[in-house]
């Protein structure tokens, strides 16, 4: 069980590869994280960006999402984000 610390909205667990590395957001979706067996925790935005929203992690370590621009009516963008 793990929890980002000073979060307002709690913590969703979104994917999981077969090497037990671990996706998901935080804050209401506001911020995106990865977990790896080990126990390293990393938190992550992408830039210019509402929302970071991970959804799944490939066994390189790759994570793909969506994200909400912070420039209204744009639509949603998607991202990679490499180890």
């Amino acid at each position: 069980m793990f929890g980002t610390s000073g979060t307002t909205t709690g913590t969703a667990a979104i994917g999981i590869n077969k090497s037990g590395e671990v996706v998901g957001d935080y804050d209401g979706e506001e911020h995106g994280f990865t977990y790896s067996p080990g126990g390293k925790y990393a938190t992550f935005n992408v830039p210019q960006s509402t929302d970071t929203l991970p959804a799944a992690v490939i066994s390189a370590g790759i994570v793909a999402g969506s994200f909400v621009p912070k420039k209204s009516g744009r639509p949603e963008g998607g991202f990679l984000r490499s180890p």
